[in-house]
């Protein structure tokens, strides 16, 4: 059981911010607000034998209802059921979780951007089926997980406000007779709102849905990458400079090195997915109805957090400690077949003014050559252009082969592609520096949710205080 699970601090503030309610509601007086929030924030404090949420909210009733003076007994149970405070003690571990995980997420992509930043001229070969297809950055690369990474923020931002709505005032289902102010108990409690239907209230998973393709969002970009590193070392192992992560031999199978950080990750982005297929199932066989017992898929919930914040801290020693690139060879992996049909096409179409399909006709034809005779692109030969002109326009081109290599070259490749997105570095600087904007708008919103649930929390504890 984990340690926040068997905490009464949820229990805590919820039971207090449905009391200040009904004071202000004069369900009860100010005296007896004061009173009995003292007690619970008292005996909140102490240790207790239940870690299961039902059996720990009954076990925390029953101590309030002891340690309270005659007449207060069963004043902080007035206009409140079992299964709201189950309900919302669920969402407040987890909105926690949520702005933890979001913290980690936006350090994965600080990280990320910051070495980005140093390689957006490193160039390289992007490879696509195990072949080397284009030269690109190591930047541009990059961006394939710091783009899904700014995309598992936003969804983790979207699942908080699913979250972070209240339940309390539905009572068991159909809320309570008395004239509580369920607005009022839940922005006491840090909510941004109510879920308005009673029923829906307690009866609701679609949120924990909703968490569980978070973690699982925050996980893929990550297990990708991973995959796609350790398939790079494995096959071409010069690209990358091993550390901390240098290879552990077996002794009974000494030619198979193992790479003990690729290892950890794989194991890690396993974990996750297997604990919440769990809780999928679980989401899945919910009956439409009040979930009284949520100790089951929330343990899990919990658990799948714990290892996705170990995924992404491993990630980070990873990326940060253990691994760095090889840029003079990767830039001369780079150089080897980069072009592309549609590279030299365009060539042709440009500098030499041939008709498209022509160019393209042409293209095929050297590429196909350079196939056929196992020529990687810096064997193109003016030959061999002017071989495909007779074949396709019935007249040899006469090239300057110098204009050719220049225009083919990896850097002048990237530095035409320009565009929005694209690899030249003049674009990926742009790029960069509008996720770095992002970035600091993220963190605000930790911040600004955080103090929020701070101030909520400050402000029930403050009742506590006037009555001792």
């Amino acid at each position: 059981m984990t340690e926040s699970r068997s905490s009464t601090g949820p229990f805590v503030l919820l039971i207090t911010a449905h009391v200040a309610m009904l004071g202000k509601q004069g369900l009860i007086d100010d005296a007896a607000v004061r009173l009995v929030s003292g007690v619970v924030d008292r005996v909140g404090s102490g240790s207790f034998d239940q870690q299961d949420p039902v059996g720990l909210l009954l076990e925390l009733d029953a101590r309030i209802d002891g340690q309270s003076p005659p007449g207060f007994s069963g004043a902080s149970q007035v206009g409140r059921g079992v299964n709201e405070l189950i309900a919302a003690y669920a969402r407040v571990i987890v909105r926690e979780r949520l702005l933890r995980l979001a913290d980690q997420v936006a350090q994965a992509r600080e990280d990320l951007i910051d070495l980005a930043i140093q390689h957006v001229v490193t160039i390289m070969p992007a490879y696509q089926q195990g072949l080397a297809a284009q030269p690109t950055t190591l930047a541009h690369f990059l961006g394939g997980v710091i783009g899904p990474l700014d995309r598992a923020q936003r969804k983790i931002e979207q699942t908080y406000e699913l979250v972070n709505r209240s339940p309390l005032g539905a009572g068991a289902m159909a809320s309570t007779g008395l004239p509580i102010d369920r607005e009022d108990v839940a922005a006491n409690a840090g909510f941004d709102g109510v879920i308005e239907n009673t029923f829906d209230a307690v009866a609701s998973v679609d949120h924990l849905a909703e968490v569980s393709a978070t973690l699982r969002q925050v996980a893929l970009p990550i297990g990708r990458f991973m995959r796609e590193i350790e398939t790079l070392f494995r096959t071409d192992p010069s690209s990358l400079i091993m550390h901390d992560a240098a290879p552990a031999v077996r002794s009974e199978l000494p030619q198979h090195a193992i790479i003990p950080a690729f290892d950890a990750l794989s194991r890690l982005a396993i974990d996750v997915d297997a604990v919440l297929d769990t809780v999928d199932r679980w989401i899945e066989r919910a009956p439409l109805e009040p979930v009284a017992e949520l100790s089951q898929p929330l343990d899990r919930i919990l658990l799948a957090f714990e290892t996705a914040g170990k995924l992404v801290e491993r990630f980070l020693v990873f990326l940060n400690r253990e691994i760095a690139f090889n840029r003079a060879y990767l830039a001369n992996r780079a150089n080897r077949n980069h072009a592309t049909i549609g590279e030299l096409a365009d060539y042709l179409m440009l500098e030499e003014q041939i008709q498209p399909a022509q160019a393209r006709a042409m293209a095929g034809r050297v590429m196909s050559q350079l196939r056929d005779e196992g020529l990687e692109t810096s064997g193109i030969t003016r030959a061999m252009i002017d071989s495909a002109g007779m074949l396709v326009l019935g007249r040899e081109l006469g090239i300057e082969f110098e204009s050719l290599s220049r225009y083919l070259a990896p850097r002048r490749f990237i530095e035409r592609r320009a565009g929005l997105g694209a690899p030249a570095p003049m674009a990926m600087r742009e790029w960069l520096s509008s996720e770095q904007q992002r970035l600091a708008t993220d963190r605000s919103w930790i911040t600004d949710r955080r103090n929020a649930l701070v101030s909520a929390a400050e402000s029930m504890h403050a009742l506590a205080a006037e009555e001792s």
